[in-house]
């Protein structure tokens, strides 16, 4: 890791010295290149929205939200996005480009720790206090969420057999010089739900702005994580206590389908706000086509059907639900995704009415006013397969559907083998946990 994050660690204090960013996604120049040192420098380094909170999208590419031809993969030329959307994830398929979720992801972690080594030497005193305890838990926070982020990618799913496989270096110091050794599985969730647990008390419960933390994130994160590794229960305590703080919902009859992008920056259903990166061939491309009989499962007064998708001027359907109201897709925590959890949750654990209460609460916002009917869990042959179908509906495009599928292999046949159609030729993934785990890039191991 010396090699890449001695690059980025310069460049991220670079780009966060010069900037700070007091409103949302507003960025403000500074005039010093001192190192930060004060709890408003260290702040705004963990306020750096273009830095701190930008998340992964490759997981996106490889998921199967939407589609290539033939003809348009045969006219780019990217072989790491090409890898990826084939499903090719070999040691080598990043050719020589730099992973950018790795580099991302871990400078992210970098400035976390950096901020957390600083505040130590800040004494937190009466005048201080709500302060010294929003930027440590929000750097804790920040940490914990880029693990996350690094865990869906580049690691297999938690269970007995995977605990103690060496999966991604555990850092938690600022020493560019130090070469942290490659860990087991399950020190690196025990670490994030560590920081979590930490960070919980130091935040508010709910933020100034909300690409900050919260105590309300923290649930959110939690109960996703738990999702991710099948811990339903404490899932969904988690998810309960971020509901009672954050529960409000985007009435899509009040949104314009008519706009590039209906949904905008500024809603009530963020909890917390993270943007993924934009490749040219996927977001906002023409070509980036939704699957036709996905976009034939919601119904006609179902109104994400024209504030998701658009048909372009070929004929082909594409998505235009981001929740930032530009090209980057929303991958932060959201209360639609909180209701899914808390939905699938409760169905999973025995509690169908309470998890088509969850579900119907989502769903009544989602539909043309005063059509929707409550759905009830004795109208369905699988009801707990519904409410899988209905999180696939309403996530899209929300870095959220690799680290389902990763789950859901072995247990939910529906959606297996993943396939691409291109052309005449049918590429197969292979229905295995391992299959789902992106290579950790070569110069990681070269560089030691």
């Amino acid at each position: 890791m010396k090699t890449n994050i001695l690059y980025l660690i310069f460049i991220s204090a670079l780009s966060c010295l010069l900037f700070s960013c007091d409103d949302f996604l507003d960025f403000k120049p500074r005039l010093e290149l001192e190192v930060p040192e004060n709890l408003d420098e260290l702040r705004a380094l963990l306020s750096n929205e273009q830095r701190m909170n930008e998340g992964a999208v490759i997981d996106m590419i490889a998921s199967d939200d939407f589609y290539h031809t033939r003809d348009f993969i045969d006219s780019q030329d990217n072989p790491l996005y090409f890898n990826a959307y084939k499903r090719l994830l070999t040691p080598d398929m990043y050719g020589d480009a730099i992973q950018p979720e790795w580099t991302i992801l871990y400078s992210q972690i970098y400035t976390a720790n950096f901020c957390l080594q600083q505040i130590n030497n800040i004494p937190r005193t009466s005048g201080n206090a709500v302060e010294w305890d929003q930027v440590k838990g929000m750097a804790l926070f920040k940490r914990a969420y880029a693990y996350s982020e690094l865990l869906k990618i580049f690691a297999p799913i938690l269970t007995e057999q995977t605990a103690s496989v060496e999966s991604i270096p555990l850092v938690l110091i600022a020493d560019i010089n130090t070469i942290e050794s490659f860990t087991a599985l399950e020190k690196i969730y025990e670490q994030l739900f560590i920081d979590l647990l930490e960070a919980e008390p130091l935040l508010n419960d709910i933020p100034d702005i909300r690409t900050r933390a919260s105590k309300s994130s923290v649930y959110a994160l939690k109960a996703r994580v738990y999702l991710s590794i099948n811990e339903f229960e404490k899932a969904l305590t988690e998810i309960d206590k971020s509901l009672a703080i954050d529960d409000r919902l985007i009435d899509f009859n009040k949104l314009n389908p008519a706009l590039n992008f209906p949904i905008g920056i500024d809603n009530e259903e963020f909890i917390y706000y993270r943007f993924s990166g934009v490749y040219g061939q996927l977001n906002s491309n023409p070509e980036a086509r939704i699957d036709t009989l996905l976009f034939a499962s919601y119904e006609n007064n179902d109104l994400r059907k024209t504030i998701y998708f658009f048909r372009n001027p070929a004929g082909n359907i594409n998505f235009k639900g981001q929740f930032t109201g530009r090209s980057n897709y929303f991958v932060g925590l959201s209360v639609s995704e909180s209701l899914l959890v808390k939905a699938e949750c409760e169905a999973r654990l025995g509690n169908l009415p309470g998890a088509f209460d969850a579900l119907n609460k989502l769903l009544e916002s989602r539909f043309l006013s005063g059509t929707f009917k409550p759905l009830k869990p004795s109208d369905f042959d699988d009801p707990l397969g519904l409410i899988l179908q209905e999180r696939r509906k309403e996530l899209l495009f929300r870095g959220l559907r690799w680290s389902d599928l990763k789950r859901f292999l072995g247990n939910r046949d529906e959606w297996f083998p993943l396939k691409r159609v291109l052309g005449v030729d049918t590429l197969v993934m292979q229905n295995s946990k391992e299959a789902f785990v992106f290579p950790v890039p070569l110069e990681e191991f070269t560089n030691r």
